[in-house]
Order: structure tokens, then sequence, then C-alpha cells
């Protein structure tokens, strides 16, 4: 059975986003049923199932139950909040395509946190920092040793 990948991110995006990218994030967190005219044009729409990455996975109920995925307008900011918590089989490294095809339309100061992804149940965990950093943490030595 293969691995899950936990993919957990919150963020804001930038008010001058296009409106291709707000209508591909509502179909793809499952808000809109209507696919978007006009499609990622970078490697995201090159894997096979960007289209299903941030609603979960029909086949396992499990991972169904862990997958949140939200787009919301907020009235005080007048930015569009993502909310992302998915369980995924990142087979075609969809996890980073998304980050580098989302990323220039995130609202943030630079070191910003960003969200991070793991595999379930295994370390190391990898962080994402804005714009383009992620840093992979490998966990202390305590975590791993029965020894007090």
């Amino acid at each position: 059975m293969e691995k899950y990948t936990e993919l957990n991110c919150a963020f804001s995006l930038r008010r001058d986003t296009p409106e291709n990218v707000i209508d591909t994030l509502l179909f793809m967190t499952g808000q809109d049923d209507q696919e978007p005219e006009q499609l990622p044009a970078d490697a995201l729409s090159k894997t096979a199932r960007w289209r299903h990455m941030l609603k979960g996975s029909g086949t396992d109920p499990d991972a169904e139950a862990y997958c949140r995925a939200a787009l919301e307008l907020s009235e005080t900011s007048g930015r569009y909040l993502v909310t992302l918590r998915c369980d995924l089989r990142n087979f075609d490294i969809e996890i980073a395509r998304f980050i580098s095809w989302i990323t220039p339309h995130i609202f943030a100061h630079k070191g910003d946190f960003v969200g991070y992804m793991r595999c379930r149940n295994v370390e190391p965990t990898t962080i994402f920092y804005y714009p383009d950093c992620s840093v992979t943490r490998q966990p202390a030595f305590e975590i791993w040793s029965e020894d007090e």
C-alpha cells in the first residue's frame, strides 16, 4: 500500500490574483463542480490527478475524512483565504507543482510560514516558507530513541 502525504497550508491570496486562479482553486477544493475554462498553464496541469488532489481520495474513506480544503473571501481584508488539510498520494510530485503554481499569488512577507507536507507516520517533515524556500527537517534524535 502506498503512503499518503499530508499537505497542510494556510495563506491569503494577493488581491490581484487572476480570476482563473480563483476558479481553479474553487474547482480543486470541490467548491465549484465546473472545471475552469482556462487551466493552469504550468506543470501542475500536466499531472494526471491535479483536479482531485485537494478533494481527497474517493477510493479510501479514511483519506477522505482528512481532506478539508476551502477558499473563502474575507470581508475585512478583501483577500481570499486558503486553508488546506489533505492526505493524498503524491505520485507525480503534485504537491511541489501545486506549491510552485500558487506561490506567485500568495500574499505574505519573505520567510513567512505557509505550510508543510509529510508522509503519514514517517518523518521528515518539509516546511514551506514564502516565497520559495522549503526546509526538510529531520526530527531530533530523542524522538527516535527509546532511551530516556
